[in-house]
C-alpha cells in the first residue's frame, strides 16, 4: 500500500509473483518510430536495447516501458497490456514514479527510498548538464533522463524489496543482505532462480540498470542494452480499489483476496 505523494491517496501496487513467461514476450516492440529488442534468451528481457541509436537507462523512454504499457505496436507485436483482462485494466491508474539513481551497495530500505526520490532539484525534470556519478546535489538523475515518469505498469523499486524485510531491518540491513528477512524472497516461487530488472537506473553509468539477483540481493552496473533479466510487472491501482471478499478470504494462496471497484 502506497501513498500518492501528489494527491495523498492511498493505493495498492501489485507485484507479479513470477517473472513473465517466454510465451508472451515479443522479440521486438516499436514505439515512436523506434524499434526495440525486447526478448532475450529464454524468458529474459532487455531493458532498453534499441535496434539503432543510442541506448541509455532512462526507463521513461525504454523499450521495456513501452512494451509493458502497450497493447499492440504498428507491426502487430503484442504489448503486456494486451494480456490483461478488461476488468483488470479498469482498475489501473497512472501514477508518478521517481527515477532517482540507486547509489551504493551499502544502502538500506530507508536510504535507497530517499535516493530514488531525490529528484527535486533536477533542472526542468531533465537531470544535470553533464553525465557523471551524482550529477548535481539533490538530483540523482543522469543528464537527459527524466526525473519522474507517470504510468500504470512499472517495475519494483529497490526500496520495495527492502521494505519486504521485517521493519527492524529497514535502517540496518543492506539491500545486499535482505534475503533472509524478506517475505518477498521467501514466498515468490522463482525468486531463488530468476534474476529480474528493477525500476532504478544505476548511478555508475548512463547505460546501467539495477537488478534483483537469485541470491536475494540488489545489484547495479549491468548494461540495459546487452544484459537480459526477468521482468515482474507492477500494477498501480486506483485508490478506490477494495478487497471485495474479506468475509471469505485471508490472503493465502488457498483463499486469495479479490479486488474490485
Amino acid at each position: 500500500v502506497f501513498t500518492d505523494e501528489e494527491t495523498g491517496e492511498k493505493y495498492i501496487r501489485l507485484v507479479r509473483n513470477e517473472v513473465l513467461p517466454e510465451a508472451i514476450l515479443t522479440a521486438k516492440y516499436i514505439a515512436n518510430g523506434t524499434t526495440y529488442n525486447i526478448k532475450g534468451p529464454g524468458n529474459y528481457v532487455y531493458w532498453n536495447d534499441k535496434v539503432s541509436g543510442t541506448d541509455n537507462n532512462d526507463f521513461a523512454t525504454s523499450g521495456l516501458q513501452y512494451y509493458l504499457n502497450g497493447e499492440e505496436d504498428t507491426s502487430g507485436n503484442k504489448g503486456y497490456m494486451n494480456y490483461l483482462s478488461e476488468e483488470t485494466k479498469s482498475l489501473l491508474e497512472e501514477r508518478t514514479h521517481y527515477l532517482g539513481s540507486y547509489l551504493s551497495g551499502t544502502d538500506t530500505a530507508i536510504s535507497v527510498y530517499k535516493h530514488e526520490r531525490d529528484v527535486k532539484d533536477c533542472e526542468e525534470n531533465k537531470g544535470a548538464t553533464t553525465k557523471g556519478i551524482f550529477p548535481t546535489a539533490g538530483c540523482n538523475v543522469w543528464a537527459g533522463n527524466q526525473a519522474t515518469w507517470k504510468g500504470s505498469i512499472s517495475l519494483m523499486y529497490p526500496s520495495d524489496y527492502g521494505f519486504s524485510a521485517d521493519k527492524q531491518y529497514w535502517t540496518t540491513a543492506k539491500l545486499t543482505t535482505v534475503d533472509g528477512t524478506s517475505w518477498m524472497y521467501e514466498t515468490m516461487p522463482d525468486a531463488k532462480s530468476k534474476y529480474s530488472w528493477m525500476l532504478s537506473p544505476s548511478s555508475n553509468g548512463g547505460d546501467n540498470g539495477v537488478y534483483w539477483s537469485a541470491n536475494g540481493y540488489v545489484n547495479g552496473d549491468y548494461y540495459v542494452n546487452s544484459n537480459t533479466y526477468g521482468v515482474r510487472p507492477v500494477l498501480n491501482l486506483k485508490s478506490n480499489v477494495k478487497i471485495t471478499n474479506l468475509d471469505t478470504a485471508d490472503g493465502s494462496l488457498e483463499k486469495p483476496y479479490e479486488l474490485g471497484l
